[in-house]
């Protein structure tokens, strides 16, 4: 079964990445999003600093009639950094965000929690990794590279229909007292091939994605 939406990251038009599902969701760029060499064809890159990041403009809560969704990607660390870095951001912790934590860790907070849990050892640099998280009934599971980190809830209600992806935008005071937004919490590194499924994958679909690069 072919997921609700798909990113690639191999081409822009008229100043977005196209999508393929039904219907097409374009994800708009803001900021300096460059191309890079993907698992498959091209990715998006956030190496750049200052870095942009992607907002891609769907409502996970109502994709399937029970609630059910996987959201899966590929990723690609291009430098330790001491900051945490943003993969995915959907409501912020309120929601559920997916990121490497600052010592390199792919980590997940959610349920108004952060930083519920992280992978036991950093992501290797350079190298392509493959997370998803799967939500049936409340409770969400991270997969790293085919196995499970662990599960968390997930309040469908406070998730926006924008996925950040790459940053995140907040706001930041002044010293002169007024406000600011600003891309902070950038991943250092590419993102490719972003899927989005109308139903919770098995673990045994899980496992099943990770496969040679072509």
């Amino acid at each position: 079964q072919a997921p609700a939406a798909h990113w690639s990251f191999d081409r822009i038009e008229k100043g977005a990445y196209p999508s393929t599902g039904t219907p097409s969701r374009p994800a708009a760029i803001a900021g300096k999003v460059s191309p890079a060499p993907g698992r498959a064809g091209q990715a998006a890159s956030f190496s750049e600093n200052p870095s942009g990041q992607i907002l891609i403009p769907i409502d996970l809560a109502t994709l399937a009639r029970d609630g059910s969704f996987t959201l899966e990607f590929w990723l690609r660390p291009m430098g330790r950094s001491d900051q945490y870095g943003t993969a995915i951001d959907v409501g912020g912790n309120k929601g559920f965000v997916i990121r490497t934590n600052n010592s390199g860790r792919l980590s997940v907070s959610a349920d108004s929690q952060w930083n519920l849990f992280a992978s036991e050892f950093p992501l290797d640099e350079q190298i392509w990794a493959h997370v998803a998280l799967v939500h049936k009934g409340g409770s969400g599971i991270l997969y790293l590279n085919g196995r499970p980190l662990g599960s968390f809830a997930i309040n469908l209600a406070a998730l926006p229909f924008t996925l950040q992806v790459g940053s995140v935008l907040e706001k930041r005071r002044l010293a002169d007292g007024g406000m600011v937004e600003e891309m902070t919490k950038t991943f250092v590194g590419d993102i490719d091939e972003l899927k989005v499924h109308a139903r919770a994958l098995s673990p045994a679909e899980i496992a099943a994605l990770i496969k040679p690069a072509r």
